[in-house]
């Protein structure tokens, strides 16, 4: 599978959104808006998910979203809390964030419109109960709700509400009541807020509305009463004021809902009877985009939103005479025409529940792959917020005439679909974390061998040798200096390769090295203190991220490079029972680090949303208390025994995954035991030459598991 991408300039719809947590997301969802180039073919993708917004008041089943950031990581709406209706910020690394009320005339719900670029300043209205009358506000992390006020101070009873916002979220648009009690738009800019005037019209029919602006927020388009029409939809410039975009047909009232960054594409609807959705350029004027149908319960269509570069245009399709319920969400291209969004998951193999159906489309990311809107079932009863990932692309035909015979066309690519959930997603997260977690205390059991953990404290002269295991595939070198006055060196070096539940390792690279000073009190008994560590500074790992899909499971393969390292201090007490045993029991403080480079997802049939995991450490303290026996059979043979049990604490990882329509992902180290034993028996085939059979392993809860380590060895005393 081939795929070329160009890149296209920053993003938005109707409504704009933030420009991205990091480079990562730029790969990850191709930075702004991305479009398939000839390069061989492109392919169909289709994934989407369901925000369980109306799940924050299971008494009142019902919640919306009306916008996207244009990156796709943050969706604003509304939904109920606490009884009433209030506007919603929602991201994954978040969650749901409320932004309240105006604390002044009775207000009781706000409704979140739309968000800036930079996703740092959300739009929308804060309403009393009394007839939904409102305030057009603004809403930011550090500063809160604030209210944009009203033009000439609003009238007799001052109503209104904020559409969208620039790029920036330093210009604001909507519409007020005004000094003369008609509902007039405005433009908000350094707390500053100025009517744009109408199109034309007499009397208490005057009225205009903004409903999108551009990226720098000169440009501002919505509708307008005028001289021929009730409403006609308008392009407003500093210039030159509000112009007329003008009517599709014989009927005259239009609407403009969306423009891109650039104010150079318009979109919206226009007609009274039979609505249709349009996109305006300068060039070529208003164009229909047609209907889902031309009879039935889709003879209407209004465009909502549109892509970075004005390709992409999502709405909603409904008939005036129809119930209330008929609503259905709609995409369109050059390419395809219009389409039902259901549809085009439904093609693609994506469930979504018995009678359920995307009603609406609100919002569209700037790449145009991350679509928002509302899923209703077929009586209304119950109505959630939801995201859809969709990208699709077409065959280049062959133009070269040349070319004989002609080249065949590459095959169609099977097309990539899933529907999740954030709980699922967030799970994945989760359980990576964990895997990471038993990834570093199974690499404890590695290191036995390389640190003298299989023989005794007290006994013993210096050595040097080889050795491997086999089943966890690892090799190496170890070996000890006795210095004659109590003090020994220790160290080591291998390589080693593992497959585990989730993960895996390979060529991971392990140096390590100690010192041991050995005090004896009496005849029989010694203390002994050690001080060492280890060092990974090279590995490639491997890590699956399973989530939902659907009725099923979709698993995330992302490969990267890490390190690890651990340091310790150990104290002790060595007993010689008899003059051929030797009891010890030990206690062990460290702390280790694991620090992996980032990495992304391939997205693929069985990984419709791909993460990006940036580069992340997990670290962890570790306390082990251990015992252990080395008996001497005789002089050739002799065997040591022991077992530890090991705490993690005060775990912290660093570790996020990005997923498109879901966000940032944030999740949490938990402390967790394991134990840690092994085994050797030596045998002296000469004075100076010793064969070792051994056997070192970790076992643990969730994402550790248990390995054992079987292997032999050969050292040369001297």
């Amino acid at each position: 599978m081939t795929l070329c991408f160009q890149r296209l300039p920053t993003a938005c719809s109707k409504t704009k959104a933030r420009g991205g947590i990091n480079h990562i997301v730029a790969a990850l969802l191709g930075a702004t808006a991305l479009t398939p180039l000839a390069c061989g073919y492109a392919h169909a993708q289709t994934t989407a998910s369901i925000l369980n917004l109306s799940t924050l008041d299971p008494n009142f089943p019902i919640a919306y979203a009306h916008g996207i950031s244009a990156d796709g990581l943050i969706v604003v709406g509304d939904g109920p809390v606490n009884g009433s209706f209030a506007g919603l910020v929602w991201s994954q690394a978040g969650g749901f964030k409320n932004i309240g009320v105006l604390p002044t005339n009775n207000n009781v719900s706000s409704s979140a419109s739309a968000i800036s670029a930079d996703g740092t300043v959300v739009v929308g209205i804060s309403a009393t109960s009394a007839f939904m009358q409102g305030q057009p506000v603004r809403w930011t992390q550090s500063g809160g709700l604030v209210a944009l006020g009203f033009i000439g101070g609003g009238g007799a009873r001052p109503d209104g509400r904020a559409n969208a916002a620039s790029r920036d979220g330093g210009v604001i648009v909507g519409s007020t009541t005004n000094a003369s009690n008609l509902t007039e738009a405005f433009r908000w800019q350094n707390n500053a807020i100025v009517g744009l005037g109408f199109l034309g019209g007499t009397g208490v029919n005057r009225r205009s509305d903004a409903n999108g602006v551009n990226g720098d927020g000169s440009v501002i388009v919505g509708a307008s009463s005028s001289s021929s029409s009730s409403f006609e939809a308008y392009r407003w410039t500093q210039a030159g004021g509000m112009q007329a975009l003008g009517f599709l047909g014989a009927e005259k009232i239009s609407s403009a809902t969306a423009v891109t960054p650039d104010g150079l594409v318009v979109v919206g609807y226009s007609g009274q009877q039979t609505e249709q959705a349009f996109r305006w350029t300068q060039a070529g004027g208003m164009a229909g985009l047609g209907l889902l149908s031309t009879a039935g319960s889709f003879n209407s269509s209004r465009a909502a939103a549109v892509s970075a570069d004005g390709s992409i245009i999502v709405g909603s399709a409904s008939s005036p005479n129809a119930a209330f319920m008929a609503g259905e969400a709609f995409r369109w291209t050059q390419a395809s025409g219009i389409k039902s969004l259901t549809g085009l998951l439904t093609g693609a193999g994506v469930a979504l529940g018995n009678g359920d159906h995307l009603e609406s489309a609100e919002g569209v990311s700037a790449n145009g792959q991350i679509i928002v809107g509302t899923l209703s079932n077929d009586d209304g009863s119950k109505r959630n917020a939801y995201v859809v990932r969709y990208i699709d692309g077409t065959v280049p035909p062959v133009t070269d005439p040349v070319v004989v015979p002609p080249v065949p066309l590459p095959p169609t690519p099977p097309v990539i679909a899933g529907i999740t959930t954030p709980g699922s997603v967030q799970t994945s997260v989760d359980a990576l974390e964990r895997n990471r977690q038993g990834l570093m205390t199974q690499q404890e059991g590695f290191v036995a061998a390389l640190l003298g953990d299989n023989s005794s404290i007290g006994g013993g002269g210096s050595d040097a040798g080889a050795f491997a295991s086999a089943g966890s595939a690892a090799g190496g070198t170890a070996g000890r200096v006795n210095f004659g006055n109590g003090f020994s060196l220790f160290g080591g070096l291998s390589v080693a390769a593992e497959d585990y539940t989730r993960m895996r390792m390979r060529n991971v690279v392990t140096l390590a090295g100690a010192g041991r000073y050995v005090f004896p009190i009496s005849a029989q008994a010694s203390l002994f203190g050690e001080i060492g560590g280890w060092f990974s500074p090279s590995g490639r790992y491997r890590f699956e991220r399973l989530y939902a899909n659907g009725a099923g499971t979709a698993i995330g393969v992302g490969n990267t490079s890490g390190t690890q390292t651990y340091f310790f201090g150990r104290l002790g007490a060595a007993f010689n029972a008899t003059k051929d045993d030797e009891i010890a029991a030990s206690f062990e403080l460290g702390r280790q680090s694991f620090h992996t480079r980032g990495y992304i997802e391939q997205i693929q049939v069985n990984n419709p949303f791909n993460a990006a995991v940036p580069g992340a450490t997990d670290t962890m303290s570790v306390g082990k208390a251990r015992l252990q026996w080395t008996h001497n059979f005789s002089a050739e043979i002799d065997t040591t025994i022991w077992a530890g049990i090991a705490h993690g604490f005060n775990a912290h990882t660093s570790l996020t995954a990005i997923v498109p329509g879901f966000g940032q992902i944030a999740t949490t180290a938990r402390s967790q035991t394991w134990a840690e034993f092994g085994a050797r028996i030596g045998y002296h085939a000469t004075d100076h030459i010793t064969l070792d059979l051994f056997a070192d392993g970790v076992s643990g809860g969730k994402g550790t598991g248990t390995r054992v380590h079987v292997g032999g060895g050969v050292k040369a005393r001297f």
